[in-house]
C-alpha cells in the first residue's frame, strides 16, 4: 500500500585532542587557500566512527584546512580562524552520504557523528522504514546525519539544533540531498525549553540520536518531547547509555512518567539503545495516513466536500486538509508543482475536457509526481 504524502491534490472529488590524534600532517599554505589531504583516522576514534559493512565509514577521511585572510574576525557560529573539515563517507539504505564535521569550530559535541546516531540509522536500514508522506523533525541534528537519511527516505524534515550549529547542518544538505528535493528538507534553530513551542504539534515523527547527554538538560528535553508530540507523533531515540551522565535513570525513570517506551533494537557491545516511544495520553501517529491534502473541484460543489470533511475528518487534524476551487486549464497555474501524489477517479468522462485536463496534470506533475487515476472505461 502506497503511504499518503504530505502534498497530495485531488481533482474531481464532487462525489466524495581528538584533531591531533586524527591528523597524519596537514601543509599550510599563504592565508584564504584551502587544503585537501587524506589521512587516516587511528583507531582510537572509533568510539566515534565505526568502519561496519553496512553503514560504514569509509577510514579514508578528507581534511580540509582553512585559515580566515587579513583580519577578518570569525563570524558568529561560524569557524573560528583556524578550522579544519573532515567529510566522512557512509552507506545507508542504498544512499551514499558525504557528512562533513566542523573542528576547531566551536560546535563541541555537535562536531561528531556518535555511535548512537549510526545505530538509528542502520535500524531505518534494517527495518526498512520509509518516512515517505511524514512530517518529521529531528532534535539535536548536529552533523544532520540521521535527518538528511530520513528526507532521502521521503519525509518533509525539519533539522533543529542551536544556532550555532546550523551552517554546519546546511553544509551537509547541500552535499547531500538534490536540489528538487531540498523543499522538504529546512534546518531551524531550536533550544530546548525556551523557543520550542514556536514549533508546531503534528509531527508525525520526532528523531533524536545521543542527544541524552547532560542532566542539566533532561527537563528541557522532557518538555520539548511532550510538546512536539502532543498529537501522537512517533518518538525514534537512540541513546548512548552512560552511567556518569545520569541517563539510566531519564531513560527507566523519567520518560515512562510522560511516555509509552520500547526498547526497540539494542548494541550491547557499546550500550546503544533505540527507544520506539509516543506521549502517554495519544494514539501513535506512525501506520496512519497523514498527508497533506488539497481536495478540489469546481466551486459549485465545494459545499458538498467541506460537508463530508466536517463529519470524517478529526477537528485536530483538518488544518492537514484544504479545499481549493480548481477549474482544469484555466486557474491550474495558481496550484504549485511540487506536490508528492496526484489523484484522480472517474475525472475522464467527457472528450471535450481532455485538452485541459492534460494541461492541469503536466502542470501539477512538472516535478515527478506520481499520477494514480482511476477511471471507468
Amino acid at each position: 500500500m502506497v503511504p499518503i504524502s504530505t502534498h497530495i491534490v485531488t481533482s474531481g472529488v464532487c462525489h466524495g585532542s581528538i584533531v591531533g590524534s586524527l591528523l597524519s600532517f596537514i601543509y599550510t599554505l599563504p592565508l584564504g587557500n584551502i587544503i585537501r589531504r587524506t589521512v587516516m583516522e587511528k583507531d582510537k576514534s572509533q568510539r566515534i566512527h565505526q568502519d561496519n559493512s553496512r553503514g560504514r565509514l569509509e577510514r579514508m577521511t578528507t581534511a580540509r584546512f582553512q585559515e580566515n585572510s587579513g583580519d577578518d574576525a570569525p563570524k558568529e557560529g561560524g569557524c573560528d580562524s583556524t578550522t579544519v573539515i573532515y567529510e566522512n563517507k557512509y552507506e545507508f539504505c542504498g544512499y551514499n552520504l558525504k557528512i562533513t564535521r566542523f573542528i576547531n569550530a566551536n560546535l563541541g559535541f555537535s562536531a561528531y557523528v556518535w555511535q548512537a546516531g549510526i545505530a538509528l540509522c542502520r535500524y531505518f536500514e534494517k527495518e526498512k522504514i520509509s518516512f515517505t508522506g511524514r512530517k518529521v523533525i529531528e532534535l539535536g541534528s548536529g552533523t544532520g546525519i540521521v535527518g538528511i537519511l530520513a528526507a532521502l527516505l521521503g519525509g518533509d524534515v525539519t533539522m533543529t539544533d542551536k544556532p550555532n550549529i546550523l551552517k554546519q547542518i546546511e553544509n551537509n544538505v547541500s552535499i547531500n540531498i538534490p536540489t528538487a528535493r531540498r523543499h522538504r528538507l529546512k534546518v531551524s534553530a531550536l533550544t530546548w525549553g525556551e523557543n520550542h513551542t514556536d514549533f508546531p504539534t503534528d509531527y508525525d515523527f520526532i528523531l533524536g540520536s545521543d542527544i541524552v547527554y547532560s542532566s542539566v538538560t533532561y527537563p528541557a528535553l522532557i518538555e520539548t518531547l511532550r510538546h512536539l508530540a502532543d498529537r501522537g507523533a512517533t518518538i525514534y531515540l537512540s541513546s548512548e547509555i552512560r552511567k556518569g551522565n545520569g541517563s539510566p535513570a531519564f531513560h527507566m525513570e523519567l520518560l515512562p512518567q510522560y511516555f509509552n517506551c520500547r526498547v526497540i533494537d539494542r548494541l550491547e557491545d557499546k550500550d546503544i539503545t533505540v527507544y520506539k516511544m509516543t506521549k502517554i495520553g495519544t494514539s501513535p501517529g506512525d501506520g496512519l495516513p497523514s498527508g497533506d491534502v488539497t481536495m478540489t473541484d469546481k466551486p459549485d460543489f465545494l459545499k458538498q466536500i467541506e460537508n463530508n470533511v466536517s463529519i470524517n475528518i478529526p477537528t485536530a487534524r483538518r488544518n492537514r486538509l484544504k479545499v481549493s476551487a480548481l477549474t482544469w486549464g484555466e486557474n491550474h497555474t495558481d496550484f504549485p508543482t511540487d506536490y508528492d501524489f496526484i489523484l484522480g477517479s472517474d475525472i475522464v468522462y467527457s472528450s471535450v475536457t481532455y485538452p485541459a485536463l492534460i494541461e492541469t496534470l503536466r502542470h501539477l506533475a512538472d516535478r515527478g509526481v506520481t499520477n494514480n487515476l482511476s477511471s471507468k472505461l
